[in-house]
């Protein structure tokens, strides 16, 4: 069983839900920057279970020991090269045997405005190396689920991406480069007046450090919605609304025990 077709199936979009409603509701409450990825990664893991064969399980990577088995140094693999076909996966799922059957990269993105969700952390600088050589040869950086969440308007999307970097670069006629040599695409060909998509350059000198937020390969939420969408390179498979003030009163009562 492929997790795609869990993640993807319209009965699914409840239990994304439920995991980004106590992501945001943990987030609210709190000034840990990881925990809404935390929580949301554990229900959605949660979730999976509930639908997988008997003796089937899916797992995060902190959960895995010994008693699993993946191919030969599949784990150190997926972690250094981004074009592996399971590169930086998040959840795991195993056979009754404890034998490794598929895995997916969960990515996050909740904003006050139009959500940019990282595709890929480009540790090695590959992603970069690959676009900025003009390099002809398609390559994938694994399998992506992604979730963005506009609190604003309470729109929330889910996208799944398994294609190419040429699928992204592919639809631009050209691109600029910024100080740090980062690799820039407008979408002013398509409406949309700003920086869509950008690829960071990891080797740049010009940064003080790398962090979260300067690396790798950044969308533009409405640019995925609008361009990509359409175009057949990301699939769409939920759309709904989560009302923010809602979730975060609820957190607070919890937290309180209900005395507020």
């Amino acid at each position: 069983m492929k997790l795609k077709d869990i993640l993807c199936a319209e009965i699914f979009q409840e239990e994304v839900r439920t995991a980004l409603r106590g992501s945001y509701g943990k987030r609210s409450i709190s000034d840990i920057n990881a925990v809404g990825g935390a929580e949301f990664e554990i229900s959605l893991c949660k979730a999976i279970n509930r639908v997988l064969p008997d003796g089937h399980v899916c797992l995060t990577k902190k959960a895995i020991n010994e008693d699993y088995r993946f191919p030969e140094d599949f784990m150190k693999t997926i972690e250094s090269d981004a074009f592996h076909p399971y590169s930086a996966s998040d959840l795991f799922v195993f056979d009754a045997d404890n034998n490794f059957i598929d895995a997916v990269s969960l990515k996050t993105a909740m904003s006050e405005g139009n959500p940019k969700p990282f595709l890929h952390n480009d540790p090695n600088n590959q992603v970069y190396d690959l676009v900025s050589s003009l390099c002809k040869e398609s390559k994938a950086i694994g399998q992506v689920f992604i979730v963005t969440y506009n609190i604003k308007t309470s729109e929330v999307e889910s996208y799944y991406y398994d294609q190419t970097v040429k699928s992204l670069t592919s639809v631009f006629e050209d691109s600029t480069e910024n100080k740090h040599g980062d690799l820039i695409y407008s979408g002013e060909h398509f409406g949309i007046n700003r920086q869509v998509l950008k690829i960071t350059n990891r080797n740049s000198t010009t940064r003080k450090a790398q962090s979260s937020f300067n690396r790798g390969v950044v969308l533009d939420g409405a640019f995925i919605k609008d361009v990509l969408v359409p175009r057949g390179i990301i699939e769409n498979p939920h759309s709904f609304t989560l009302h923010h003030e809602e979730i975060k009163l609820q957190s607070i009562n919890e937290l309180t025990l209900g005395r507020r």
